[in-house]
């Protein structure tokens, strides 16, 4: 592998301490993705040959608390991207990444999506990665920007925050072991039925669609690892002794009953395959907030103590 500066961006406001260890040669700069003054200084300092663009809104449900700023803000950083790859006229390669989500009420017949599956999205999140997909093509075919569009599935795997569902159910699990919470997990449309990728192999497919993928290209990028999310609790239930009852409850916001990939055209390409199984990927999932509960949370609750005292 060549030798690489790496960078990475943050806000002052951004929560970076699920960073533990920032590799050797990666360089984090404080810019706004919002703010295209920022983003020009930022494009115009580093003059990169190769950009992920992974910033935004990533939690469907927290896209419905506010669905103007999910939209505006996928549309600005998608623009204020390619505007300044423009402007200083660079050969620069933007790796576009979007969800799932962009493919909306999908019935079976449909299934599985592809690069030709429309767009039909009923939530903020999928409208705003629908745009940012579509800004990509358009700035490709009209100004010759080195646009690679890849549409991802569900992600699992250690360190996701909680707000994810299948990691705030390990987290369930790692709690009611330990007896800090009841044994009784809900969850949303258990029934529905995902295609589910680690994201540790999903990090490694994306280095190698910038290698390989072609510019004006779009891609899907799935392990095609379909399970219920019942079949997922029961993995999870099956690497615990603790009593876990899980429960269905309805979903909180309308969602397809199935949605899954075709990955053919970006194996071809790239060579990618998973190397991660759905069991392992939980296994990680759920080891990581067992260590989180056990240890991170005790050692914080010495840490008040000892404030206490003083």
């Amino acid at each position: 592998m060549p030798q690489l500066d790496l960078f990475g961006t943050t806000r002052w406001r951004s929560t970076i301490d699920r960073i533990t260890e920032l590799p050797n040669g990666i360089q984090l700069i404080e810019s706004d993705l919002t703010d295209y003054d920022s983003v020009m200084q930022l494009v115009n300092r580093i003059r990169p040959s190769l950009i992920f663009h992974l910033a935004g809104q990533s939690h469907m449900p927290a896209s419905w608390m506010s669905p103007n700023a999910t939209i505006l803000n996928a549309l600005t950083m998608q623009l204020n991207l390619l505007n300044a790859i423009k402007f200083i006229n660079s050969d620069t390669k933007l790796v576009v990444p979007v969800s799932n989500h962009i493919y909306g009420m999908t019935s079976e017949s449909q299934l599985p999506a592809t690069e030709k599956t429309g767009f039909a999205p009923i939530n903020p999140l999928g409208m705003g990665h629908a745009l940012q997909d579509m800004l990509a093509q358009q700035y490709y075919g009209g100004y010759g920007i080195q646009t690679v569009r890849v549409r991802l599935f569900d992600l699992i795997g250690p360190n996701q925050p909680d707000l994810f569902l299948l990691s705030h159910i390990a987290k369930q699990i790692a709690e009611a072991e330990t007896g800090q919470r009841s044994p009784l997990v809900r969850v949303p449309n258990i029934s529905a039925k995902r295609d589910w990728t680690d994201v540790r192999d999903v990090a490694r497919g994306l280095w190698l669609l910038a290698e390989r993928g072609e510019s004006g290209k779009v891609y899907v990028l799935t392990s095609e690892q379909r399970h219920s999310r019942q079949e997922l609790c029961t993995m999870l239930k099956q690497q615990t002794t603790a009593p876990i009852e899980f429960r269905d409850m309805a979903p909180a916001h309308p969602e397809p009953e199935s949605i899954y990939g075709n990955s053919a055209e970006f194996r071809q390409a790239t060579g990618w395959s998973p190397q991660i199984t759905v069991q392992q990927s939980l296994q990680d999932l759920l080891n990581h907030w067992r260590f989180q509960v056990k240890f991170v949370g005790r050692l914080g609750q010495l840490v008040s103590q000892a404030q206490q005292v003083r």
